[in-house]
């Protein structure tokens, strides 16, 4: 049960996130390139190893051939310590977006973190699977990064739940300005 609501709860999150209507620049579906390491320092309170470390107030992700850089800050407000982390980025009208959050719990990280790509027939989101690789996230000053294994849900009919598709590592990351 706890699979299924962590994409529906970051679904809701992101669709409340606000913005503006201009665009970074940014480009996707880099064939491959960028494509995630396939070991990730990290842990609670790390002290190194983030992923794609990103200049201050800039967020990225990597995954399944997409690449993207985030500048403009969605409606979670960038905040990271040691015991918790949180953010989020869009680009254009929410057209794509990236964010989400943990904390750590008694068993490591819990949490959600997703990108979501609005499409002409539906959302594509890719989320990260924290709360089941707790070594795949990574804090070091004001930056975080999740680098490891994610899933993929496709629009799903009407009246129905989108199934996940593991697609294999990916690297969200963020620095807060």
């Amino acid at each position: 049960m706890r699979r299924f609501l962590l994409p529906v709860v970051a679904t809701i999150v992101l669709a409340a996130c606000g913005g503006s209507t201009e665009t970074d620049g940014s480009t996707g579906g880099s064939g491959g390139e960028g494509a995630a390491p396939t070991a990730a320092g990290g842990g609670a309170g790390s002290g190194g190893g983030v992923v794609d470390k990103q200049p201050p107030g800039t967020g990225y992700a990597s995954v399944d051939g997409q690449e993207q850089t985030f500048t403009t800050p969605g409606g979670i407000p960038c905040k990271v310590t040691d015991e918790e982390f949180s953010f989020s980025f869009i680009q254009g009208d929410n057209e794509v977006t990236i964010g989400g959050g943990a904390s750590i719990q008694a068993n490591g990280w819990f949490g959600s973190l997703s990108m979501r790509i609005v499409m002409d027939d539906g959302v594509i989101e890719y989320s990260a699977q924290i709360n089941d690789n707790n070594d795949a996230v990574a804090v070091d000053g004001n930056s975080v990064s999740y680098a490891g294994p994610m899933v993929k849900y496709l629009p799903a009919p009407p009246g129905q739940l989108p199934e996940p598709i593991d697609i294999g590592d990916g690297v969200f990351s963020a620095t807060c300005a």
